[in-house]
């Protein structure tokens, strides 16, 4: 005879837990491997941001406000040309003479030597206004 109240209760399958537990592990293992690898990637290559700096920094100097300057979608390219150098480009939104804030676009070539100081080589911004090119 069952006692009072067994009859609702289902019997526990052990094989369930375990099956679970792996399944738990295994995202776990997965979710560490990725975090590890985005940052081998991110920390990689030392040159990334201060190509990337050494870029916007230039750039900020030929807006009309450079206080204002914000830099958006910006990437960067190691030496695409097999020249040494790196491609930096992406979005600069400043304000302009008036106040208005204008967004443009800017790519920079950043020389890139394995010893020494990185320098921009060459930019250009294109915005509402043209193309203004330097260095």
């Amino acid at each position: 005879m069952p006692l009072p109240g067994a009859d609702d209760k289902q019997p526990i399958e052990h094989g369930h837990g375990r099956r679970i537990g792996w399944i738990i592990a295994a995202v776990q293992s997965i979710a560490i491997a990725a975090a590890w690898l985005a940052y081998v990637i991110a920390a990689g290559n030392d040159a990334q941001p201060a190509a990337v700096r050494a870029c916007e920094d230039v750039m900020r100097k030929e807006v009309v406000n450079p206080a204002t300057a914000r830099f958006s979608d910006v990437r960067w390219f190691d030496d695409l040309n097999g020249d040494g150098r790196s491609k930096v480009s992406g979005n600069i939104d400043s304000q302009n003479q008036l106040g208005a804030v204008v967004r443009a676009t800017f790519t920079c070539q950043v020389d890139n030597p394995p010893h020494g100081d990185l320098s921009v080589v060459s930019g250009e911004i294109t915005g509402p206004g043209g193309t203004l090119t330097g260095k």
